[in-house]
Order: structure tokens, then C-alpha cells, then sequence
């Protein structure tokens, strides 16, 4: 269809330079935007399109990022083989480690074993040396209640015997005051079971009083028997002590 004129006023080229809405004349820079425009180039690539593009041109020192990972060469990252050599070293390592440790805890063992045997030994001692010493204070403790039971017993004995010559005092000086003759002396027991003889004159008969005290208490108060005498005749009385010891006497004869 032909145009109308209106149609060729509207469309023809102005005098002044074209817009994006009015039609004019081009001007040397866009012609030369124009003319850098490839053939067939559109203005809606796709990423498809684009990737396509950068490949023939992506290699070393092409400036682009393509051949780094987070900003890192290659290079920079260990390879398999490398890996492996590492893994070979690190595992002998971790062997020499657990053969040290195993030794180390093998040695401490052995140590705390002996430690242990030690300790046992010496608490055996100990507990020995415990034992003998309870067996020892029991067989003192024994051996002084022995002692202070044999004490008591001879100062009872001792106390019965100076009770009999008090008695026996007292009779004679009841008697002495109604008779008036006195025979005094001093003598000793010679021993175990031993045997004194007496010898006193002025009785005419045998029905004279006779009175035995000892007067030194010996070493082993508990070595004293039992002290009594035999009117043998008028001039001779018999002194016995039944027990061990070796200690004086004093005599008193009333007739």
C-alpha cells in the first residue's frame, strides 16, 4: 500500500539528531555504537549462551576466576598422591605413639605391681610386728597381775601374821603379868623348809608359851611359808618356816 503524505511527513528524517521517540539524523557516535554491534547480536543471551562464550576465551592468565576455588590456584590443594603420602606418614606416626604409650603404660604398671607387692610386704611386718608387741604386753600385763596377786597374797599372809603375833602379844603379856618370867631372843630361818632349834632354861615343864615374829622382811616377801613352833621340851623349842626365805625372827618365852 502506498504511502500517504501524511505517512512520509511523519517518518522522514528531521535536522536534528534522531531520539528515542522523534526521528532525526544519526550522529557520528551512535553510527559508530552501530557499527560496533555483531551481526545477529541480540540483547537477551541466555546463561547457556554466555558460558558458551566464556569457554573460548577461559584458560591461564585469561583474568577470569574460573580456574581458582575460593580465590585459590590448583596448586594450592593437596592432590590424592600427596594425600596418601601424609595418611602413610600420620598412621606411622600414630604406630610409634601407641608402641610408646603401650610401653609406658606396661612400665608404670610393673612399677605400681612392685609398689603394691612392697606396701604388702611391709604391711605384713607391721602387722607381725604388732601381733609380737600385743603378745608381749599381754604375757607383761600376765606377768604383773601375777605379781600384784602374789603381792597382795603375801601382804595378807604378812598381815594375818603380825595379826597372830599382836594376838599372840597380848597373850603373852597377859600371861607375863600373872607369871612374871620373860626369856627373849633373836634367830633366823636358814632356807627352804628350814628347821631352828631354840634353847631357853627356867621352864620345869612344857607348858610355857612361846612366841615367834619375824623382824626383816626379805627380797620376795612371798618366799615366807608358815611359821609355827614345836615345844620340844623344857629347854629346847623347834622353829619351822615352810616357805624359801632366809630372814630373822625374834622369840618370846613365858613361863
Amino acid at each position: 500500500m502506498p504511502l500517504s503524505l501524511y505517512d512520509l511527513n511523519v517518518n522522514k528524517a528531521n535536522a536534528t539528531e534522531a531520539t528515542q521517540t522523534l526521528a532525526g539524523l544519526m550522529s557520528m557516535t551512535d553510527k559508530i555504537k552501530l557499527d560496533g554491534i555483531e551481526v545477529g547480536a541480540t540483547a537477551d543471551m541466555t546463561s547457556t549462551e554466555i558460558l558458551t562464550i566464556l569457554k573460548t576465551v577461559d584458560g591461564t592468565d585469561s583474568g577470569l576466576d574460573a580456574d581458582l576455588l575460593d580465590g585459590q590456584h590448583a596448586t594450592y590443594f593437596a592432590t590424592s598422591t600427596s594425600l596418601s603420602t601424609e595418611i602413610s606418614i600420620r598412621s606411622a606416626q600414630s604406630t610409634t605413639t601407641s608402641t610408646g604409650l603401650s610401653t609406658e603404660v606396661s612400665t608404670r604398671s610393673a612399677a605400681i605391681s612392685t609398689e603394691a607387692s612392697t606396701r604388702a610386704s611391709m604391711d605384713t611386718v607391721i602387722s607381725t610386728s604388732l601381733s609380737t608387741e600385743v603378745s608381749t604386753r599381754t604375757v607383761q600385763s600376765t606377768t604383773t597381775s601375777t605379781g600384784l596377786s602374789t603381792e597382795v597374797s603375801t601382804r595378807a599372809s604378812m598381815d594375818l601374821a603380825i595379826s597372830t603375833a599382836l594376838s599372840t602379844e597380848v597373850s603373852i603379856r597377859a600371861a607375863s603379868s600373872s607369871t612374871g618370867n620373860i626369856l627373849k631372843g633373836n634367830s633366823s630361818f636358814a632356807g627352804s623348809g628350814s628347821t631352828t632349834s631354840i634353847t631357853i632354861s627356867g621352864p620345869t615343864d612344857t607348858n610355857y608359851v612361846v612366841s615367834i615374829t619375824p623382824t626383816a622382811i626379805p627380797t620376795n616377801p612371798g618366799t615366807i611359808g608358815e611359821i609355827y613352833a614345836v615345844k620340844t621340851s623344857t629347854t629346847q623349842v623347834t622353829v619351822t618356816n615352810t616357805g624359801v626365805a632366809t630372814t630373822a625372827f625374834s622369840w618370846i618365852v613365858i613361863y
